[in-house]
């Protein structure tokens, strides 16, 4: 009886001892879980800049260049200024850190004449505005010129350099991207008098730049997306704005409001109706 009791007393022990060895381990589990910002676990994915094929000239059976304008102020184009992750933050940080040096220039035409530096476009970004304050001494109102920085507001469009061509080896009609500028107000007296392009910048050379952003993806939060794919895969609406002319003008130079929205389209048209050309037999 003796012995059966000392075996009943080690029983419950070790079962006290192990209940609350579970307990503590699922008290822990409870007051330390994992923080998950949403509904599940988001990894990491691998960012890589997908490739292009290149097109050889011998190949090229028709190639026709035009400048189009992305509106940041059209609601499809709204992500660009999504506050966490607005486009022209990223461009101005590769600025900045010197990382688009030899890539950058002050038109469209990417020739060595053309070239700008970092600091040139920074210190142009520069401005300053004579305000009134009271002297805290004299109390008396004196004029003071305060430098204000550049405020990513300002950026309302995105200018994109493309190039159209009809490859023979793939039967299709391609586009490729030569450069963007990206495009603000310009101001007098804190009022707006016009648009200017801040400079334009080689693609190719800052896709890896834009494949290591993220875009805010109004379709999906699970799907991650950067500006890269926005422009690869046309992500967005755009008006052309100029195409190869004799005079070399730009179609607001003549044609405004409607009228320019329908030459806008009467371009668009022509370089599709070319590739159904080829097609016709």
């Amino acid at each position: 009886m003796v012995l059966i009791n000392s075996f009943m007393k080690k029983f419950l022990v070790v079962i006290g001892l192990s209940t609350g060895l579970f307990a503590g381990h699922l008290s822990a589990q409870v007051q330390n879980p994992e923080i998950v910002d949403g509904a599940f676990k988001r990894e990491e994915r691998t960012r890589r800049t997908n490739d292009l094929y290149s097109v050889r000239q011998a190949d090229a059976m028709f190639s026709w260049s035009i400048i189009r304008l992305i509106d940041l102020n059209q609601k499809p184009n709204f992500f660009f200024t999504y506050p966490r992750s607005m486009f022209i933050n990223y461009l101005m940080g590769s600025l900045k850190g010197g990382e688009l040096e030899g890539y950058i220039y002050k038109t469209e035409d990417l020739v060595p004449e053309n070239a700008i530096t970092s600091d040139a476009i920074l210190k142009s970004l520069e401005s300053f505005d004579t305000v009134i304050t009271m002297d805290p001494v004299t109390y008396e109102m004196v004029q003071k010129v305060e430098k204000k920085e550049f405020d990513p507001n300002d950026v309302v469009g995105i200018r994109l350099k493309e190039e159209w061509v009809f490859d023979r080896r793939t039967g299709g009609l391609d586009v490729r991207i030569v450069a963007l500028a990206p495009i603000s107000n310009l101001k007098s007296e804190g009022r707006v008098v016009g648009q200017t392009a801040m400079f334009w910048v080689y693609y190719p050379y800052i896709r890896p730049v834009l494949t290591n952003s993220e875009v805010f993806n109004w379709r999906s939060e699970s799907e991650k997306l950067n500006y890269d794919e926005v422009f690869i895969r046309r992500m967005f609406t755009s008006n052309i704005i100029k195409e190869p002319n004799v005079k070399d003008l730009r179609v607001e130079d003549y044609a405004k409001g409607r009228d320019a929205f329908y030459e806008s389209e009467r371009i668009k048209n022509k370089l599709l109706d070319f590739e159904q050309s080829l097609w016709q037999y």
